[in-house]
């Protein structure tokens, strides 16, 4: 009997390692999902910082210059072709 429980001792003590590697690798991989997810957010609200910067110069320059020499100014520099 103490032949058997030496030897399932030892394996168990295996077993428990290859566990615990397996789930340190899972833990670093979930980690790296994770700041790869908070990348991709931080970038998109860039983009998006960006896109009201530019809303908000091209709304001052219209307040700036006024009336119908801003919308003529706009339809000049924006057209369509």
């Amino acid at each position: 009997m103490t032949f058997i429980s030496s030897l399932l001792s030892g394996v168990g003590l295996k077993i428990a390692g290859v566990a615990a590697a397996i789930i340190a690798v899972l833990a670093v991989l979930s980690g790296a999902k994770s700041a790869g997810r908070k990348a991709e957010r931080v970038d998109a609200m860039r983009r998006s910082l960006k896109s009201v910067e530019v809303r908000n110069e091209v709304e001052r320059e219209v307040q700036r210059i006024g009336g119908d020499d801003a919308r003529q100014r706009l339809l000049d520099r924006w057209s369509r072709d």
